[in-house]
């Protein structure tokens, strides 16, 4: 349909890609056999999915009221941010919500390019002014 956005695969030998799941915003876990994605489910909302890589049934994680802007895996694999305007919200990948950090009650505004640090303990990212 005009206006959906696919999430596509290219295997190593493969001559063609694959189509896998309507959707945008792939993260990969750390392991490199699942991904997580956002398809749109209302004008303003969207949910956060969780699927194998060629697997066709995608498990939702998280359905929020607004627009995701990223999605970051951890390196430990049990969680991912959820960006949202103006909080982060950490799910973990069984879609049971974990934390939510409300950035403009922090004074912080819009979190961008999220990072995990590489123990899986703090998220780095940036809100154009800061790097926190």
């Amino acid at each position: 349909p005009k206006g959906v956005q696919w999430l596509w695969a290219m295997p190593d030998k493969a001559t063609q890609p694959v189509r896998l799941f309507e959707g945008y915003l792939p993260t990969k876990n750390p392991i490199g056999d699942q991904v997580a994605f956002v398809r749109d489910t209302s004008v303003d909302g969207a949910t956060v999915f969780r699927a194998g890589i060629l697997d066709k049934s995608p498990v939702a994680l998280y359905v929020s009221a607004e627009k995701v802007s990223y999605l970051a895996w951890s390196p430990r694999g049990n969680q991912i941010a959820v960006g949202l305007l103006d909080k982060v919200v950490l799910v973990r990948t069984d879609g049971t919500p974990t934390n939510t950090l409300n950035l403009f009650r922090k004074g912080i505004g819009f979190a961008f390019n999220p990072v995990w640090m590489p123990d899986g303990e703090a998220i780095m990212f940036h809100d154009n002014r800061q790097v926190y």
